[in-house]
């Protein structure tokens, strides 16, 4: 299940060997139950809960965002900007 989530992270196929460094840390007895509540967690309310603190985040962060994300919309970064503010 791992290895079918990730592959769906990228608008392209990730190459076996990214795919395989990216599942490394969620894999085994600890990592497993890990992955389940990070999936657990992929929920808009756990957002909504800290969005208001973003703007507090120090030292100034950039983030980047893929235009063709397939698991949450480019506009979503534009939303966020804007709640952070365009210096945030």
């Amino acid at each position: 299940m791992v290895r079918a989530y990730v592959a769906t992270a990228a608008h392209a196929p990730l190459p076996p060997e990214v795919i395989d460094a990216t599942v490394a840390p969620w894999c085994g007895e600890m990592g497993q139950p890990a992955f389940y509540r990070r999936v657990a967690q992929a929920d808009q309310r756990y957002t909504d809960a800290v969005q208001s603190h973003y703007a507090e985040v120090e030292p100034p962060v950039l983030v980047l965002w893929g235009q063709e994300d397939t698991w949450i919309p480019a506009d979503r970064a534009y939303t966020l900007r804007v709640t952070v503010g365009p210096d945030g």
